[in-house]
């Protein structure tokens, strides 16, 4: 693997005037030469105003023009107040853009997203987006229903299965004041009718002894319909990070594996197949010697991964995190992280585009690079 080519997709040049961050990058490549991208656009990490926002690029990330902001342009009421996080962008069979997005309810613009006393969050919603035309125009919000007191939201694109389904996976939390400890349940929910009704759920994985937890777990679907992805796996006892763990499906998201841990040691990663079989995963590796993106192969189906030839596509070291640690918890440290959240796509059969966030002098903006397999 060899980067050649890099540079910014979106940054703030003017921080004496206005201060905002832009994060959480989702990138699709739309010919070899076109690339869109949705970023998370907000003055903090939590901060009520974060919103979606669109950067494109037609000559192969060169230059790249700012689209503005998804919500403005459509008629949405200003009441009540949304903040708009975590956008995901898929391509469907039928070429039509998909970008989903969770939102918080946000009544009471004093409390953040998520209580770091209690490790609750504010009311949320998951949100999807449709464009026919490329992401020049968007059709939206629709909002992927949940059973009422359910507390979960989406943590990756919409797929399309092999039985032409549409697939989303959750995560659950809980109401913002409940003092009672996070019992992880993760599952699945399908659309056989391109998104005007869900349902059929089907578990992935929970964990009622509140021991573990497993986020940002990012599926994709194989060739030959295995439907894969790592979690981020987190020791609630201890407050560390696990191994990424990985499941799979192969009866199109029906029945899945139990977790097993992988050799990467990270958080926040994308997937992908290759033409040639092999799979590639873009990932983050936060508290360690090096901290920054990284990008490994593995040839197995992704249970171990070739670690002593990843690369590293970000080096954080001294950018890793705002001041210090602000507490003992994942939840309390949160506002401190100062990069993250890798996407990547294939460009064609050797060139993969990604994107991620990053912090350099105090300026948390998006980058991309062009990689080589």
């Amino acid at each position: 693997m060899k980067i050649v080519d890099s540079g910014i997709v979106y940054k703030n040049e003017q921080p004496e005037l206005q201060y905002f961050q832009a994060r959480q990058p989702a990138i699709r490549a739309l010919s070899e030469t076109e690339y869109l991208s949705i970023y998370n656009h907000g003055t903090a990490m939590e901060s009520v105003d974060n919103t979606l926002a669109q950067v494109r690029t037609t000559d192969s990330g060169k230059t790249w023009l700012h689209e503005g902001f998804i919500i403005d342009r459509l008629n949405i009421p200003k009441k009540p107040v949304y903040s708009y996080f975590a956008p995901h962008l898929g391509r469907m069979k039928n070429g039509d853009l998909c970008l989903i997005s969770v939102r918080f309810r946000r009544d009471n613009p004093e409390l953040r997203v998520y209580n770091p006393k209690t490790g609750g969050c504010l009311p949320t919603d998951t949100t999807y987006f449709l464009s026919k035309d490329k992401g020049k125009t968007w059709d939206g919000p629709h909002i992927i229903p949940l059973p009422d007191g359910v507390v979960a939201y989406g943590c990756g694109p919409i797929l399309e299965t092999r039985d032409d389904r549409w697939m989303v996976g959750f995560e659950t939390w809980k109401a913002f004041d409940d003092p009672t400890p996070i019992k992880t349940r993760n599952f699945v929910l399908f659309s056989s009718n391109q998104g005007r009704t869900w349902g059929d759920e089907h578990l992935i994985v929970e964990d009622p002894s509140a021991k573990k937890a497993y986020w940002d777990t990012i599926y994709n679907i194989h060739r030959d319909g295995t439907i894969m992805g790592l979690m981020w796996t987190h020791d609630l006892k201890t407050a560390k990070d696990l191994p990424l763990h990985r499941v799979f499906s192969k009866d199109n998201g029906k029945t899945w594996n139990v977790p097993e841990p992988t050799n990467l040691q990270g958080q926040v990663n994308a997937t992908m197949e290759l033409p040639d079989g092999r799979l590639f995963v873009i990932y983050n590796r936060r508290n360690c010697e090096r901290p920054g993106v990284y990008a490994a192969l593995s040839t197995d189906n992704g249970k171990t991964w070739d670690t002593d030839n990843q690369i590293q596509i970000w080096d954080a070291f001294g950018n890793s995190n705002f001041g210090t640690n602000l507490g003992q918890t994942f939840l309390e440290n949160l506002a401190t992280f100062a990069f993250g959240r890798p996407d990547a796509h294939l460009i064609n059969d050797s060139e993969i585009i990604i994107a991620f966030w990053a912090t350099q002098n105090l300026i948390t903006h998006v980058r991309w690079c062009r990689l080589v397999i």
